[in-house]
């Protein structure tokens, strides 16, 4: 992945808390590579501090981890 494939992957993660998408979503809207490409790379980029990772339970149990910028 270069450094111009993570700035679309960027470009996609979702503005403000209140928008905060799961990486399927995520991956969804960039059409490319594997879904857990992607989770690793947002995975990354939340531990690196270029984006924001929240930790949500889901209705049926379970946790949901949502990303923004």
């Amino acid at each position: 992945m270069t450094d111009s494939d993570l700035d679309k992957l960027w470009n996609v993660v979702p503005v403000g808390e209140a928008n905060a998408a799961a990486a399927s979503k995520i991956w969804k809207r960039l059409g490319m590579w594997t879904r857990p490409t992607i989770q690793h790379k947002l995975r990354w980029m939340a531990d690196v501090g270029r984006i924001h990772r929240l930790s949500r339970p889901m209705p049926m149990g379970g946790v949901v981890r949502l990303y923004y910028r």
